[in-house]
């Protein structure tokens, strides 16, 4: 797949050794902006366990116990 320029999609594995590969996981973000029809993004994805999960969730949000997800919008 040709990398669009409107797309700036970076991947940090923060849990040790990548369990994902990172080039699925940009196409999945890639065909899912396309979808909803996202001519420009910058998407940060982090891969972590579930303990570092379980601290975002506290420090962000006040939920107890890690998650799948946990997604922030930061547009202006």
């Amino acid at each position: 797949m040709e990398d669009d320029p409107s797309y700036d999609i970076s991947v940090a594995h923060l849990a040790g050794q990548p369990s994902i590969a990172e080039r699925p996981l940009v196409e999945a973000v890639r065909a899912t902006l396309s979808r909803h029809d996202t001519t420009a993004a910058r998407i940060n994805v982090a891969l972590v366990d579930d303990v570092r999960m379980a601290e975002l969730n506290s420090r962000h949000l006040n939920h107890q116990g890690p998650t799948d997800v946990l997604a922030f919008d930061l547009r202006d």
